[in-house]
């Protein structure tokens, strides 16, 4: 679809000569003569370089938020793009909603998506595990939130192709550097906000507005914000929305309008307790960890805001699946075989609720192996082992996504405080010395990686699968590379 716009339509404020944009680009590699080339520094990287680049392949105006750097100042580079691909593709999926957070986003979007089908027959979920339609994988994005080129063409095929909703991850990033810009969600949810991403976001406060950014700009005039009652990081997002006369669903264990509480567990899950309106019913989840009765709530949120009835809701929830990777039970032959779980935890946080979630359903010994990313956040080295230390019985230190840090350095930084536990170079090495030290009634952890199947070691992308590695092994076809 060939669509030209004005700059002067992208940047309102702009006063110099007005050009025609044709196609506004963000990877210098990609740029075709006379394209618009934006940067943020927030991206990282060698700015000059990328311009230079740009201009070399025939960008006919580079535009970014760096003095000096470029024709055109501007404090979101990436807005631009937003606005263009949302003027290039104006015709979406009817019915958008968006769950923001440090933690369960994933989860939350999984099951909107399923919740969904009693209101229409297509529906999807878009994020890190990329695009799903009715539980069928579709494209890999390579981001939360893809970059605005790609996330308008999903939103635009997936209306071609009668999808009726679709539940977006909405990250801190996306919403800082503006990437979803030109979207209006009916419905948004939040699930919690712990320490994460500040090496970007620079302290707690500024990553909190981000997020909140979701609620307060780009809800519909008459959208839901559906936010959790006991998490005091959401009171004054609540009060400023309830002030202003916006549409507010609160959830939560207790004392709000939507309450979803656990109250015992199951061998394959939890039994818990919804009340909303008139109804109060205890139902079965078939879903590990106290954690995921707040995803369920998260989500039981939106789609009632939505519309959907509560009964019905109710009578789907003993067969919602959970999503691959996150706190999923990998099958044994053995019956005599630990239980092994993999999840995506990769942040302190997350890493101390799936122990904690665990801790109850293990008879034995709780083991668990981790790693931390390179050209990350440096202060979840400290956090995520000081939490294996608290809460694991036994710790396997092992390599994430080293990317350009030497994985030795990392997993030495991881080490130094929790010095009880193993330290293991080679991802599956690890996995495979804590599954076979484990024994029946133990519990093993495997986090980090989830439903992910590559490792970034420099600039290359391994295959590694941490689900068909314990897959394997509890199979014995695995010799675990000894």
């Amino acid at each position: 679809m060939n669509m030209q716009v004005t700059l002067k339509e992208l940047l309102p404020d702009y006063n110099g000569k007005d050009v025609l944009v044709s196609d506004v680009v963000s990877d210098s590699r990609l740029v075709k003569t006379g394209d618009l080339f934006v940067f943020d520094k927030g991206i990282g990287g060698d700015a000059e370089k990328f311009v230079s680049d740009a201009r070399a392949k025939g960008a006919g105006l580079v535009v970014t938020n760096i003095a000096g750097v470029g024709d055109v100042q501007d404090p979101f580079p990436l807005e631009l793009m937003a606005k263009f691909y949302a003027k290039k593709f104006p015709k979406i999926v009817e019915t958008l909603t968006a769950v923001t957070g440090t933690n369960g986003k994933t989860s939350v979007s999984w099951f909107v998506m399923q919740m969904m089908g009693i209101l229409s027959k297509k529906n999807a979920c878009l994020g890190t595990m990329g695009l799903f339609t009715n539980g069928e994988k579709g494209v890999e994005t390579g981001y939360t939130s893809p970059m605005p080129n790609q996330l308008m063409k999903i939103l635009s095929d997936l209306r071609d192709e009668k999808v009726s909703s679709v539940c977006l991850e909405a990250s801190s990033h996306a919403l800082a550097l503006r990437r979803l810009s030109g979207i209006q969600f009916k419905v948004a949810a939040f699930t919690n906000l712990t320490p994460e991403h500040l090496d970007f976001h620079g302290d707690m406060e500024h990553y909190a507005v981000e997020k909140f950014r979701l609620f307060v700009e780009m809800l519909t005039e008459d959208g839901v914000a559906v936010l959790p009652v006991n998490k005091p990081e959401v009171f004054p997002l609540l009060a400023g929305l309830k002030a202003s006369g916006r549409k507010v669903l609160t959830y939560g264990p207790d004392s709000a309008e939507l309450v979803v509480r656990q109250v015992s567990l199951t061998e394959a899950g939890q039994v818990v307790l919804i009340k909303y309106a008139d109804v109060q019913e205890e139902i079965e989840l078939p879903l590990i960890g106290s954690f995921q009765a707040e995803n369920i709530a998260a989500a039981l949120g939106v789609v009632i805001a939505l519309g959907a009835d509560i009964k019905r809701l109710i009578k789907m929830l003993p067969s919602i699946q959970a999503v691959p990777g996150r706190m999923q039970v990998i099958p044994a032959q053995s019956k005599n075989a630990a239980t092994v779980v993999v999840d995506y935890a990769h942040s302190t946080d997350a890493l101390e609720k799936a122990l904690q979630a665990l801790r109850p359903h293990v008879k034995g010994k709780l083991y668990v192996v981790f790693g931390c990313g390179g050209n990350r956040d440096t202060s979840k080295r400290e956090g995520m082992a000081l939490a294996a230390k608290k809460y694991a019985d036994v710790a396997y230190i092992t390599d994430d996504n080293p990317r350009d840090e030497n994985p030795e350095f990392i997993r030495s930084e991881v080490h130094k405080h929790h010095a009880q536990a193993h330290n293991i170079a080679g991802r599956e090495e690890a996995i495979c010395a804590a599954i076979k030290s484990a024994n029946f009634g133990d519990v093993v952890l495997v986090a980090g990686k989830g439903h992910e199947t590559g490792q970034i070691i420099g600039d290359q992308v391994l295959p590694m699968n941490d689900i068909k590695i314990c897959t394997d092994i509890l199979g014995e076809a695995s010799s675990c590379g000894h």
